[in-house]
């Protein structure tokens, strides 16, 4: 009876250190990534400016970091390079994080920050002038993104990486005039919202912009004006609601936000004058 008991002791002590080992690994996560933040809040902030400086606390923080920190950090280096429009530098940073197939959307974030880097490396290879390989990463994207959503219940994590790989491949195609194919990923994309309003609506407002800005934009260019305007108006409205107190970018640097909005006001802006509007059309480039 006096072994059991003191089987039953040691039992349970082994089963309080692995707790105790558990919430420790918790704990040191916890604080690893609230770190990462607030580097990255930090170099935002307190280094506009001063690249050196920026990428000297980049680098010390990646020195300390692993995973998923680490990832982010690289991206942060990424981000001050776009800044600077170093955009070798920009693909040199993103894309070892773009290419990690092996753990895409391994976890609710890591399909997330993947998409992302994906993105960022599309944008520096197009202002090189590297359209196919631009091209290939976006296509590459939309096939990862798609995976995501073929086995267990999709999560908003993969369905907003699917919808922003889609609007990013759309954008490429765009941009090296492929029109069918573009005209095919802005139907997918509008699906995607569409499908994703009617059901309560999930999907962060800057991708649901962004992906409204593509199609709205590819309409223009068809001279499918009041088409455009109407995407445009839709696209204005979802980026107003990324203006709103306690909204957030995720992941994505606040720059990215602007960038969309500053997008959709200019494009609605040239639908209106397509249209002779150009009241309306003055009121929006002052939106810019």
């Amino acid at each position: 009876m006096q072994r059991s008991a003191c089987t039953v002791r040691s039992a349970a002590s082994r089963h309080s250190l692995v707790l105790c080992s558990q919430k420790d690994r918790l704990l040191s996560a916890q604080a690893s990534a609230q770190m990462v933040d607030d580097m990255i809040q930090f170099v935002r902030t307190a280094c506009q400016g001063s690249t050196r400086q920026a990428l000297d606390v980049l680098q010390t923080g990646m020195a300390h970091q692993e995973g998923f920190g680490h990832d982010r950090l690289q991206l942060a280096m990424a981000e001050v390079h776009a800044a600077d429009s170093n955009w070798a530098a920009v693909v040199e940073h993103a894309w070892p994080v773009a290419q990690q197939q092996s753990s895409f959307g391994s976890s609710p974030l890591t399909a997330q920050i993947q998409m992302h880097a994906s993105l960022t490396c599309v944008r520096a290879l197009l202002t090189q002038g590297k359209d196919e390989q631009a091209t290939q990463l976006a296509q590459q994207a939309v096939k990862q993104s798609d995976s995501l959503l073929s086995g267990e219940a999709p999560t908003p994590n993969k369905q907003q990486a699917h919808l922003e790989a889609v609007t990013c491949l759309a954008g490429v195609l765009h941009a090296t005039g492929d029109s069918e194919g573009t005209a095919a990923q802005c139907q997918t994309a509008l699906t995607l919202v569409r499908d994703d309003d009617a059901s309560g609506g999930v999907l962060p407002k800057l991708a649901v912009a962004a992906a409204l800005k593509q199609a709205a934009a590819l309409r223009l260019a068809q001279g499918q004006l009041s088409e455009a305007a109407g995407l445009f108006g839709q696209a204005c409205a979802a980026a107003d609601e990324c203006q709103e107190p306690g909204s957030s970018t995720g992941l994505r640097p606040p720059v990215w936000q602007q960038q969309v909005g500053a997008d959709v006001m200019l494009g609605a802006a040239q639908t209106a004058a397509a249209q002779h509007a150009w009241d309306k059309a003055e009121e929006l480039l002052s939106k810019v």
